[in-house]
């Protein structure tokens, strides 16, 4: 039997609809037939974006590939360029809903092996907002995927606090994932360093825009999970960790920060498997202890297993750990159904 649970796994719809009101034809997303009936192209401003499998949108095909690599439960979420936050409002509204007409069909089709996070359109908080208790009221869906930037806004911006209220209120699950990151045009080397190199930092300071931006405290109990392991936040954190003690960049201007003032930072190593120490190691050095990869892993697998929650990390590549273990080691032993 398995029972393994991925929680990253993106679908692309078999097709989606015509351009809608305002957006050109030809910056409008379209899926269109590929070199074989097993593959099908993305098309976005008239160039292919990626050559996808029929995995994307067969059920079928989808429940063969988990039986060959031990999953018994995939967490379905849009191809991220869905997401497609530089549409106009209510172009993107139409999009995302067909999106999650496709993500909904699958999950009804085998929902012992599926479950659903949507998408919304962020680029207007307010209807995202919205759109988020449409979801949630459908039964189907436990939350919906967000990039890490919307149109060039870090998601710890106050603009998105109607949204994050509404998340925290529905008890619906966010997961983050990198979206035209930052910094593309200093990569010197092939297209692939964009998912190698830049992905990592746009992940870390969207994290990170979470704890500055002041979210985390004003929703504590928001559920939030950070694709590709917490990219390069596990790194950064400790520096952060350092300017929140020393540096007085907490909102609001008080330094010295006060030892209370750690907690949003405890609270985020906890759920990104970054489990540092924040008090010095060695009293001479004021920067704290940073688990290496490996540790971490560990130290994920230590704290779900004694939980009673089976970790697990995706061969061959294992680079997406979830990421809200604090959250999940709150909610005490988790199976299947978490998301």
């Amino acid at each position: 039997m398995h029972t393994a649970i991925d929680i990253h796994t993106h679908i692309v719809p078999y097709d989606l609809p015509a351009s809608a009101g305002r957006t050109a034809q030809a910056l409008w997303p379209q899926v269109v037939a590929g070199q074989s009936c097993q593959h099908r192209n993305v098309v976005i401003d008239g160039k292919v974006f990626r050559t996808v499998t029929e995995e994307c949108w067969s059920v079928e095909r989808r429940l063969e590939h988990m039986g060959s690599t031990g999953i018994g439960r995939q967490v379905l979420s849009p191809m991220p360029e869905l997401l497609s936050y530089w549409l106009p409002t209510e172009d993107a509204l139409v999009l995302c809903r067909h999106v999650n007409d496709a993500i909904a069909g699958m999950v009804a089709q085998k929902p012992q092996n599926f479950s659903a996070l949507g998408c919304v359109p962020l680029q207007d908080p307010e209807l995202a907002a919205r759109e988020l208790e449409r979801l949630m009221a459908i039964g189907t869906f436990r939350g919906v995927e967000i990039g890490t930037n919307i149109n060039g806004t870090a998601i710890g911006d106050r603009r998105f606090e109607v949204f994050y209220a509404a998340a925290e209120a529905l008890d619906a699950a966010l997961f983050v994932h990198p979206l035209h990151p930052v910094g593309v045009e200093r990569l010197v080397g092939p297209p692939a360093l964009v998912q190698l190199l830049a992905f990592p930092g746009e992940t870390a300071l969207s994290v990170a825009s979470l704890i500055t931006g002041g979210v985390l405290e004003r929703h504590p109990k928001l559920r939030i999970a950070i694709s590709h392991g917490g990219g390069g936040f596990a790194l950064t954190l400790p520096r952060l960790a350092f300017g929140w003690k020393h540096i007085n960049i907490k909102p609001g201007g008080r330094s010295p920060v006060e030892p209370a003032e750690t907690k949003p930072l405890a609270r985020l190593a906890e759920r990104l498997n970054a489990k540092v120490n924040l008090i010095p190691h060695n009293p001479a050095d004021p920067l704290p202890y940073q688990p290496s990869p490996v540790e971490r892993v560990e130290l994920f697998r230590e704290i779900l297993e004694s939980k009673g929650v089976h970790a697990f990390v995706r061969k061959p590549r294992g680079r997406d750990i979830l990421a809200a273990c604090g959250q999940l080691a709150a909610r005490g032993s988790v199976g299947a159904e978490y998301l």
